[in-house]
């Protein structure tokens, strides 16, 4: 099997090599038209005459693509999606930073559950004294939280937390 993939990546070498023009290849050499570079110009001239900037100016066309040069700011329509974001951006009422709820569970063992209640289900059971952050708190006592070790969100008692 060995000899078999050496061979092959030898004919498909020699394939390569002859496709390519073999011993008789030369590389193509492309001469590279370069633009004229404004700072020969001003090497050229004395310093401080105003001859320069005309120099100056006099290459520019030839610098800047066709295009750009008949382009005008007045040209540019604005587009209707991105004046919409930056007007809504703009109008945005910015909320003060709110420090994180942090407590404590205070009893020795607590089920933290999939929602508001005893029917949900128990995601998990916290020990006393574990951290957490309370996100919300509904109108019937239970606190949505969000463990501090594992960033598991799940509900609980309110009654069951203590502050820090």
């Amino acid at each position: 099997m060995n000899k078999f993939i050496a061979l092959s990546f030898l004919i498909l070498g020699l394939s390569f090599y002859e496709l390519s023009g073999g011993s008789d290849f030369e590389p193509e050499v492309r001469a590279i038209k370069q633009a004229p570079v404004i700072e020969t110009a001003l090497e050229e001239q004395e310093p401080d005459t105003p001859q320069i900037a005309e120099t100056a100016l006099a290459e520019l066309p030839r610098l800047i693509p066709v295009p750009l040069l008949d382009v005008t700011v007045e040209d540019i329509e604005p587009d209707p999606v991105v004046e919409e974001i930056v007007e809504v951006i703009v109008e945005a009422e910015v909320e003060p930073v709110v420090e994180a709820d942090m407590r404590l569970v205070s009893g020795s063992r607590v089920n933290m559950r999939a929602g508001p209640g005893t029917d949900y289900n128990v995601l998990d059971t916290l020990v006393q004294g574990a951290e957490v952050e309370v996100l919300r708190v509904d109108e019937n006592g239970w606190a949505m939280l969000r463990v501090e070790t594992t960033g598991a969100i799940g509900w609980m008692g309110e009654g069951f937390l203590s502050e820090r």
